[in-house]
């Protein structure tokens, strides 16, 4: 009897130490199952923040594209502009040149006239002392 109690209590001790082994084998399966889903979720967050990092990258070249864009239009609009007010400058210079010119010939005109008609005042002069000078010496008769 001795000897069943003794086969009975070795079998429940080996159930008992099979017992505690599988629940350790499952404890480590469990584990190994966490970690494997830790690494994944780990894996899934890199993926998404390489996707992110790439979609703000994206964005940033996007943005510089535009401010270059609107860089160069801003800076073609100022060269038309810039080129117009020189057009325009130049335009009234050549009024303002042409102007002048004209009141410069008006007054030259008019001293012109005015020494052409001193000229004609004083042949005329010359003139009639020359004739006053033939009469007064003319013979009398």
């Amino acid at each position: 009897m001795k000897k069943i109690i003794a086969i009975i209590v070795i079998l429940a001790a080996a159930g008992a130490g099979y017992y505690m082994y599988a629940g350790n084998k499952a404890a480590e399966a469990e584990a190994i199952a966490m970690a494997a889903a830790q690494a994944e979720v780990a894996a899934a967050a890199e993926a998404a923040a390489i996707a992110e990092a790439e979609a703000a990258e994206n964005a940033a070249a996007e943005a510089a594209a535009q401010a270059l864009a609107e860089a160069e239009a801003a800076a073609k609009a100022a060269a038309e502009a810039a080129e117009q007010v020189a057009a325009d400058a130049l335009k009234a210079a050549e009024e303002a040149a042409a102007k002048v010119a004209a009141d410069l010939a008006a007054e030259v005109e008019a001293a012109a006239q005015a020494a052409a008609d001193a000229a004609t005042e004083s042949v005329s002069d010359a003139i009639e002392s020359v004739v006053e000078g033939l009469v007064e010496t003319a013979p009398s008769n």
